[in-house]
């Protein structure tokens, strides 16, 4: 299985790779992408949701921990 490029990236790929559990952490543009908002907002809710873990200098959030956030906050 070749890792897909980012440009292959649609929301429903992404939908189901994270729905089948193979990818729980994405990056900022898979996040916006996904989310269907700006960059930045979507960096600004993974910040607030404490969902954010730096590895070098790449950043990748927990989708589990955001999505949770995000049932709290704007239910």
């Amino acid at each position: 299985m070749s890792i897909p490029r980012k440009e292959d990236f649609s929301i429903e790929s992404l939908e189901l790779m994270i729905k089948c559990s193979q990818k729980p952490y994405i990056s900022y543009e898979e996040g916006a992408t996904l989310y269907s908002v700006g960059r930045n907002t979507f960096i600004k809710m993974a910040q607030e949701a404490k969902a954010v873990r730096k590895i070098g200098s790449r950043a990748i959030v927990n989708v589990q921990k955001l999505n949770e956030y995000i049932e709290d906050m704007y239910s």
